[in-house]
């Protein structure tokens, strides 16, 4: 079942990082009629800027784990830098499970394996910011 942000007048925003296009325009979708503000980021570069920019508005970063350049660990590791309370959910077609745990116990919230539905997605943001 899907459940969507209590608070509509004061929608959560979510940094969306992934370098997919498809996916890039697919999940912002998915996003919005789940209720939240999306902000997008094609690389590692660009969200570690956007997130120094708008780390008073961010609530979450869903993170794409295999991205040319600055790679999802290294971006997940640049926005501890900036905010040691950042909220990250990594996400991954191709990420072992032991990367992931990895990822997971130096401060990741959670890891989303690709493909994912709407209600998998719509889970996962209710737990993590209600």
């Amino acid at each position: 079942m899907i459940s969507f942000p209590e608070n509509k007048s004061n929608p959560k925003t979510i940094l969306f990082v992934d370098d997919d296009p498809v996916v890039s325009k697919i999940t912002p979708l998915m996003l919005g009629k789940l209720g939240y503000r999306v902000i997008c980021a094609v690389n590692g570069y660009q969200a570690v800027k956007t997130y120094n920019e708008k780390t008073d508005i961010i609530d979450l970063v869903i993170l794409d784990y295999m991205m040319p350049g600055l790679s999802g660990e290294q971006t997940f590791k640049e926005l501890k830098k900036l905010d040691d309370q950042v909220k990250v959910i990594l996400s991954s077609g191709y990420i072992t499970e032991k990367c992931a745990n990895e990822l997971i116990d130096s401060g990741c919230l959670g890891f989303l394996p690709k493909p994912f539905t709407m209600d998998k997605l719509s889970s996962m943001l209710s737990e993590l910011i209600p």
